[in-house]
């Protein structure tokens, strides 16, 4: 398995800062957000719209619920 890092994009950057609010604005409404090998660790992504988005383990097909 490969070690997470940091991605070169203005929405990882959105969601590694946990600016949630700002993210779910700019995401583009359709279409694939590649988040593959991104750093994810220890970050509280319950409120971010991951719909379309993926990731190292797949793709990740729905967003949790706000809390």
């Amino acid at each position: 398995m490969s070690v997470p890092k940091q991605l070169d994009s203005a929405l990882y950057t959105l969601v590694h800062n946990e600016n949630v609010a700002t993210f779910n604005q700019e995401r583009p409404p359709q279409g694939l957000i590649d988040y593959c090998g991104g750093d994810f660790r220890g970050l509280d992504l319950r409120a971010t719209r991951l719909e379309g988005a993926s990731h190292a383990l797949g793709r990740l097909s729905s967003s949790s619920s706000s809390p």
